[in-house]
């Protein structure tokens, strides 16, 4: 009974944490301007792909034993600058403020891209590319390059995962259990993703609703890094806001829409 209340928890923690990676990989995937069938297969296999690295780095868990060893009192440490308790901090913490580093660095190039776009226009702002890079080939290695960088992204994600595992099974007597809640997790995952994908990309406000989740995503990876905590279940109920927010404004837009339609057709009548 003991085993199977740790795997219900570790599955559901593992559901819970994989929320803000899906959402990094369907943002970063989005961005290659693939058809909504390779979407889905592209995101499908790179969640696949993370959640095979998550069981990759349990078995080898003895070479990541030091990431909890205590961190040097090296003042340039970037993480030990904003930690309250800098002598608690472990190098896992710096790994995920790091990781904080790269994320809002893709959401500030992300702006800068959308705003450039909304100046220039779209056909303007990508006059400047070449033949080649249109070419099939320069496309592939751009998207497989694209994906290489989401897996990054992801495996620094999943180390906390490896570690909460860790904390709730025995890997030892119970690798096999930690295996299977691993990948059911990643199956609902992979299956949750399809209606939330759907519905950041037929928002109008896709674009910078996805770079605020992004946002949300890299702060807690930075209070996380720093010895702080931010909750899981305070990220979701942001999370879960944003896109309440954009539904609801893309609903009145819609409602909008249709009154000035109904106004036009009887002043036309």
């Amino acid at each position: 009974m003991e085993v199977l209340i740790a795997f219900l928890m570790a599955t559901v923690a593992n559901t819970i944490l994989g929320v803000d990676g899906g959402v990094l990989a369907d943002v970063q995937i989005g961005k290659l301007g693939l058809t909504e069938r390779s979407h889905l297969w592209a995101r499908s296999l790179t969640l696949f792909a993370a959640a095979c690295v998550r069981v990759a780095m349990i078995f080898a868990v003895s070479s990541l034993a030091f990431l909890l060893e205590p961190q040097s009192d090296w003042w340039w440490l970037p993480n030990r600058w904003f930690s309250e308790h800098p002598e608690e901090l472990v190098w896992r913490n710096l790994l995920l403020f790091l990781g904080a580093g790269v994320v809002m660095a893709i959401v500030i190039y992300e702006y800068w891209h959308g705003f450039q776009e909304a100046a220039l226009g779209p056909h303007e702002h990508h006059a400047e590319q070449t033949t080649e890079t249109k070419s099939g080939f320069a496309r592939g290695l751009r998207i497989a390059l694209a994906l290489l960088g989401v897996q990054l992204l992801l495996g620094i994600f999943g180390v906390d995962q490896v570690f909460l595992m860790m904390s709730l099974m025995d890997i030892d007597t119970q690798f096999g259990w930690m295996v299977v809640s691993i990948l059911i997790a990643n199956l609902i995952m992979i299956v949750g993703m399809v209606p939330i994908s759907r519905i950041i990309r037929r928002s109008p406000h896709t674009k910078f609703l996805t770079l605020s989740m992004l946002i949300v995503i890299a702060v807690k990876l930075a209070i996380d890094g720093s010895g702080g905590h931010f909750s899981d279940g305070l990220m979701m109920f942001i999370l879960f806001m944003l896109l309440m927010n954009d539904g609801a404004q893309a609903f009145r837009d819609r409602l909008v829409s249709q009154r000035l339609a109904r106004k036009q057709a009887s002043a036309t009548a």
